[in-house]
This record gives structure tokens, sequence and C-alpha cells, in this order.
């Protein structure tokens, strides 16, 4: 019985930390589409890509890009942060530079993510 409710007690006060405010609000982080590639280049097997991504205002900073790999397949997904000082919404875009390494020869394709249904696409070929 002791140790029931020495259970429950621990579980509560974790439960109420879990509650409480620090008064700091942690960052929204949200994927943004791919708009365009604005510049490529291959150095050796690095790829390094500066992409364009839209946003709804512009008060967005870029935060990082996932990505996945499948075989000669990568899937990236950009991802982007408002500021405390957003503006009002309207159309905008950051820039980011995404370095990939590819480990070795051959052609490799990219796919960045737009929508749940769409990617922009290129392909590179590494000697």
């Amino acid at each position: 019985m002791k140790l029931r409710k020495l259970f429950l007690l621990v579980t509560a006060i974790a439960f109420a930390g879990c509650l409480t405010d620090s008064g700091q609000k942690a960052p929204d982080l949200w994927p943004v589409p791919a708009l365009m590639f604005k510049n490529a280049s291959v150095s050796g097997r690095s790829i390094t890509i500066v992409v364009v991504f839209g946003v709804t205002s512009s008060g967005w900073v870029y935060s990082h890009t996932e990505q996945s790999r499948v075989g000669n397949t990568f899937s990236l997904r950009g991802f982007a942060t408002p500021a405390q000082d957003a503006s009002l919404p309207a159309m905008s875009v950051i820039e980011a530079t995404v370095n990939v390494s590819v480990g070795t020869a051959g052609s490799y394709s990219f796919r960045f993510w737009q929508s749940d249904t769409t990617t922009l696409d290129t392909t590179f070929t590494v000697q």
C-alpha cells in the first residue's frame, strides 16, 4: 500500500511539474516549402544547394533542414520559426544553404518538400 501511495505521489508531482509555466514559450517550428534553387555546386563528394523557402511573413528565421536517404535519393524538408516580432502575414522568402555529403561517385536525386503531395526535384552527378 505504501509503495502504491509513493508511486501515485511521484506521478502527481511529475505531472504537476509538466503543467507549470516556466515563463518561456517554446518556439514554434514549422516545415516550409522549397520554392526554387538559387545556386548549387559540387565540390568533391559534397553538394551545396542554396534553397529559397516560402514563409508567411518577413519575420521568419530558418532553423534547419531534415534529410533522409534511400539509395541515391535524398528527401529534404526545411524548417523555420517565426520571430517574436513577426510582421503582418504576407508572402515572403528565406534563403538557406544546404550541404549534403554523398560519399561515393554517382548520380543523386534531391527532393525538397513543398507539400505533402509535391516536391521540388533536382539531380546532381558526382564524379
